[in-house]
């Protein structure tokens, strides 16, 4: 009887001790980090890269509130705009800002994404006077496309327009098959800068340090600009494209299709393609 109720008490003290060593995991592990997609249907999203390349960590926002502080790679998708009329194409008004600060790495995904400022028909689709995808910082960021992509920007202002002295790179690593069709609005490239021709020719952003390693890119500009590098009287430098990408680049009125735009202070150098691109 006695080594019966020893074998119980026994039994009970281990399952206390597996509670409490349980209570005490939970209490000090930290919280883990994961990656959650945001639609860009639900507002303009915010990144802000807070990690490095080797250790990812960005805080998210969308409609000026924090809604994730630990996402390792946050995942953009969706479409803000359904038009019945097949004439006019699909887009948002809301548009994805990312920011690397100085020695951080933005990894940022776009997955079936579809982020358009640009005006369609008299300005039925949107009229945002933004970017569509917005690049600042002095850090790097990654951009991985995953499914069908579709980026639109309003005129002056480049697809993805680089406001960042950083490196940008867009690849395709997950196996996704990923593809990007971006377009500029008037006298803004693709992907690089654009250009206010009502106030002086100032630039929006620039077109240089631009890496695209894999993906089927078609990369469009407005008039008088380069599909990859700089807008109307812009230049551009240090753009490769390498490893698998697939790339059709676009210029418009004199424009080059990877390079400076037309006009003056429009010089390109550096631009670089190898590999199986």
């Amino acid at each position: 009887m006695q080594r019966s109720m020893r074998t119980r008490t026994l039994k009970t003290v281990k399952a206390a001790m597996s509670c409490f060593l349980s209570a005490g995991l939970a209490l000090y592990m930290p919280a883990m980090a994961y990656a959650a997609e945001y639609n860009i249907a639900d507002g303009d999203i915010y990144i802000e890269a807070t990690g490095t390349a080797e250790a990812p960590n960005h805080t998210v926002s969308q409609n000026n509130s924090v809604v994730n502080g630990n996402d390792p790679s946050p995942v953009i998708t969706g479409t803000g705009y359904n038009h019945p009329d097949p004439l006019i194409a699909n887009g948002t008004e809301h548009n994805v800002t990312i920011n690397a600060p100085e020695n951080t790495t933005a990894v940022v995904t776009l997955k079936d994404a579809d982020i358009r400022t640009d005006e369609v028909l008299g300005g039925v689709n949107g009229d945002k006077a933004e970017a569509a995808i917005i690049i600042n910082g002095g850090g790097d960021v990654s951009i991985e496309l995953d499914g069908d992509n579709v980026v639109r920007s309003t005129p002056y202002h480049a697809g993805i327009e680089k406001h960042s002295t950083g490196n940008l790179t867009i690849t395709d690593n997950t196996g996704e098959r990923g593809s990007l069709s971006v377009t500029g609005g008037g006298w803004a490239a693709g992907i690089g800068s654009g250009t206010n021709t009502d106030n002086n020719n100032e630039a929006y952003g620039n077109g240089s340090n631009i890496s695209i390693t894999g993906g089927t890119i078609r990369a469009n500009a407005g008039v008088n600009s380069a599909g990859i590098g700089g807008g109307f009287e812009q230049g551009a430098s240090n753009i490769s494209i390498s490893g698998n990408a697939n790339v059709t680049a676009t210029g418009l009125a004199g424009g080059a299709g990877i390079g400076g735009g037309s006009g003056v202070n429009s010089d390109a150098d550096n631009i670089r393609i190898s590999g199986n691109a």
